[in-house]
């Protein structure tokens, strides 16, 4: 097996060497401390959504999902650390009876493990069933257009064609 290649191992051979804290978050999740900017999140009793507690000023954080000890895929977020301006859902339901992790590397900056685990996101990340998209600000989307949840870049390539308004936009999840 190469160890190099296999992140599961990695994390393994981490947790023997230098140990390391875990602590029971939510109902369904272990967060274990690995490190100042390192975390491993594990769903222990999994529902339909993983909530991501965002903040637009952190740093970006790497996210590797680990499914069944295999790395998946990865996607970077801005994990909250002073206050959650919204929550981000991550789909579960592709990895129904896998078990699934999280290893996350922050861009925090935290000197030591204490510090690391101050950050609002590891207290309001939690697992639901449903994601509320009701949109209530007052002009959206009737005069502004905004996606169920996310970022959106602005609109380009807008055009009417056929009875219908097409809109095109970048966006971030």
């Amino acid at each position: 097996m190469n160890v190099k290649r296999n992140p599961a191992v990695l994390l393994l051979l981490l947790w023997i060497s230098i140990g390391f804290c875990a602590a029971q978050n939510q109902e369904g999740l272990k967060v274990h401390y690995l490190g100042a900017n390192h975390s491993l999140i594990q769903v222990v009793s999994p529902k339909k959504y993983l909530l991501l507690p965002v903040e637009e000023a952190a740093p970006e954080a790497t996210v590797h999902v680990l499914v069944n000890n295999k790395a998946e895929q990865t996607f970077t977020v801005r994990l909250a650390m002073n206050r959650a301006d919204y929550l981000v859902p991550f789909d579960l339901e592709q990895y129904k009876g896998k078990a699934v992790s999280f290893d996350i590397h922050t861009g925090n900056s935290r000197a030591n493990v204490r510090d690391a685990m101050e950050d609002v996101c590891w207290n309001d990340i939690k697992l639901a069933d449903i994601f509320d998209t009701a949109n209530r600000e007052e002009f959206r989307p009737l005069y502004h257009h905004t996606p169920l949840y996310g970022w959106m870049n602005d609109p380009n390539g807008m055009f009417y064609k056929d009875g219908e308004y097409h809109l095109y936009y970048q966006y971030n999840p």
